[in-house]
This record gives structure tokens, sequence and C-alpha cells, in this order.
């Protein structure tokens, strides 16, 4: 009976140590995410405003006649 409760006790930490361990991966994976989706936000965000600036000086430049 003792063995039979020790091993419950055995898997339930088991269990409880597996379920801490895939939280923190899983934290780990958002995080990971997170930081990929800000990095690609700014990165079209700054190309994207590069391209405008481009597209504004170029119409001027136009307009102007200097193209």
């Amino acid at each position: 009976m003792r063995a039979n409760l020790d091993a419950e006790v055995v898997e339930l930490v088991d269990t409880l140590d597996l379920g801490s361990s895939a939280a923190r991966r899983e934290s780990s994976s958002l995080s990971f995410r997170t930081n990929l989706q800000d990095f690609l936000i700014k990165s079209l965000r700054e190309i994207l405003l590069n391209n405008i600036k481009i597209f504004f000086q170029t119409t001027n430049k136009y307009l102007r006649g200097q193209i």
C-alpha cells in the first residue's frame, strides 16, 4: 500500500513538473513570436515610410521639372 502511494505521489510531482516546464516553453515561444512580430512590424513600417519619402521626393522633383 505504501509503495503504491509513493508511486502516485512521484507521478503527481512529475506531472506537475512537466506542466511547469511546458508553461515555460510556451512562454518562451510566445516571447519569441512577440519579438518577431515587433521586429517585422517595425521593419515593414520603416520600409513603408522610406518608400513614401522617396515617392514624395520624386513627385516634388517631377513637379519642379527637375526630372
